[in-house]
């Protein structure tokens, strides 16, 4: 069980790279280092799951707003439970 026991979390991830474009010698390197930061995230709860925004990059809000709304529904769903 994760630190923030089983509290519902929804970690959304980029499907698309972005990092490596604007800085190109640390892209990579970054890219990597940002999923590890989230499987950081999806590790605080038991209840934790991760969503893909396979269409978007960082702005997953402006390209893809739907896939937001609904995880945060789901976590209020989750959460009345």
């Amino acid at each position: 069980m994760g630190y923030a026991g089983d509290i519902p979390v929804v970690v959304i991830q980029h499907g698309q790279p972005y990092l490596a474009e604007q800085i190109p010698q640390y892209g990579e390197a970054l890219e990597n280092a940002w999923t590890k930061g989230q499987e950081k995230w999806l590790d605080l709860s038991s209840r934790s799951e991760p969503v893909v925004a396979a269409d978007s990059d960082h702005y997953i809000y402006l390209k893809q707003p739907a896939i937001a709304v609904e995880a945060v529904e789901h976590v209020i769903a989750e959460a009345k439970k």
